[in-house]
């Protein structure tokens, strides 16, 4: 009897894990008209999708915040999110800044409180990580893969060895080096031989595959840290199931089920901790779903467009409001029918 209620306990703390709604904090970008400034910043709206589309909320983490501000909203979340985009990586910048400081509070939480605080890191996130922990701003190489689907180059067996492959089938891994499932956009990259020359990174990191750019010259495409959940990827998982008809982005159920695995990983780990946000949490730090936003074109992406000055005066909305005006968004990314969409949200200058 005792073995049977032990089991049950087991099991409803089980399904309370995995039916949780994690947070996850993004990191927002600087505008890329003003790559300097704190007082502005945006999250893409891709990467918000992604994670909502498998059941995660989404909450602001504004380059304007200070120590204390950033470690009592990191105390909350359950997981971080540096998104991919433009910004500097200069050891002075805001955006470095503020990505250094993240990966060093998720690095403090498992170290002394033994917690995993998972962050995911894309594109420029993942070349953010490789500079931070190998402190070398020269570790980048310019690669020709920008606007390209891409093969993967990875390991047989991979999915049972590596973190970040795990929720992959066999036949998800076969695809993967067969097909061009993974979209790239980026012109800078880490090469396997930067990468083997840092110490620090290899310490750190374990290299789980790699791509070939126009020029056929091989770059890395994902890491995972050995003893933290910290993983990145040099392509863009969250881009498969929201941007359509555009050629350079994979397409098709191959190309969604990897998206998904992905995220699905990142949201389950992210379940696992124990960090909360209560109601009065929420309406300080801005759920995205809880406030009014303004949204704009960022470069390619619609996003979502935060100031500094604007952002302690956003008039909180119903929550039942601000979610039926975001569910009903539309996935065609053309900046006309976004725009239309969503013309009765404020727009901020």
């Amino acid at each position: 009897m005792k073995t049977l209620f032990s089991l049950l306990i087991i099991n409803l703390c089980l399904y309370i894990s995995l039916s949780k709604k994690p947070i996850v904090g993004i990191l927002t970008h600087p505008i890329p008209d003003n790559p300097n400034s704190i007082e502005e910043g945006f999250i893409s709206l891709n990467y918000a999708k992604w994670i909502e589309a498998a059941g995660g909320e989404i909450v602001p983490i504004h380059s304007w915040l200070n120590e204390n501000e950033l470690d009592e909203i990191l105390n909350k979340v359950n997981g971080v999110l540096f998104q991919g985009g433009s910004a500097s990586l200069d050891f002075n910048a805001p955006y470095y800044k503020i990505s250094e400081k993240i990966f060093n509070k998720v690095i403090e939480m498992k170290n002394i409180y033994n917690k995993d605080l998972p962050l995911w890191a894309t594109c420029l996130g993942f070349e953010a990580l490789n500079i931070i922990v190998s402190k070398d701003q020269n570790i980048l190489t310019i690669f020709d893969a920008e606007d390209i689907k891409s093969k993967l180059i990875i390991e047989d067996g991979i999915n049972k060895s590596s973190k970040i492959f795990s929720y992959f089938s066999d036949e998800d891994i076969k695809n993967l080096r067969e097909k061009d499932l993974t979209g790239q956009y980026h012109h800078f990259g880490v090469s396997p031989i930067n990468f083997n020359n840092s110490k620090d990174l290899k310490n750190f990191f374990k290299i789980s595959s790699y791509a070939e750019d126009r020029n056929k010259e091989i770059y890395i495409t994902s890491i995972e840290a050995k003893n933290y959940a910290i993983f990145a990827t040099q392509f863009h998982p969250e881009k498969t199931n929201f941007i359509k008809f555009k050629q350079e982005v994979p397409q098709g159920i191959e190309a969604s089920i990897i998206a998904d695995n992905f995220v699905n990983l990142f949201l389950n780990i992210a379940r696992e901790n124990e960090n909360f946000m209560n109601k009065e949490d929420r309406k300080k730090y801005g759920l995205i779903n809880s406030f009014e936003k303004g949204i704009d074109i960022i470069g390619k992406s619609p996003s979502y467009i935060y100031k500094k000055s604007a952002y302690e005066d956003f008039v909180p909305i119903s929550v039942s409001e601000s979610t039926k005006l975001y569910s009903n968004s539309s996935s065609d990314s053309s900046t006309d029918s976004f725009v239309n969409h969503y013309k009765n949200l404020k727009f901020l200058e």
